[in-house]
């Protein structure tokens, strides 16, 4: 398998245990706010927004961050979770 590939496996399987912590409804939006900032990490989310081909409205993306639809706590700890598993403690 080309490093390409492999690379957007292991993408997709972080994204996808990440999105353990986020309600169906919001997950869509979620992954297009996430992959925006990688594309632009300058970390503005207007310029993740517009690295990406929106498929919402803007006001979506402003309800997933501004009402918080996302449990950040939750967030956190899914991360947490996978750099523990990615790069766990030597012994």
């Amino acid at each position: 398998m080309s490093l390409a590939a492999n690379v957007c496996l292991l993408l997709s399987e972080w994204i996808f245990f990440l999105l353990v912590a986020v309600s169906p409804r919001s997950r869509r939006t979620f992954v297009e706010l996430l992959i925006g900032c990688m594309l632009n990490p300058e970390g503005w989310v207007t310029r993740a927004i517009g690295a990406i081909r929106r498929e919402a409205h803007w006001t979506t993306y402003y309800k997933l961050i501004e009402r918080a639809n996302v449990s950040v706590t939750q967030l956190s700890l899914r991360l947490l979770q996978l750099i523990l598993l990615v790069c766990p403690a030597e012994r």
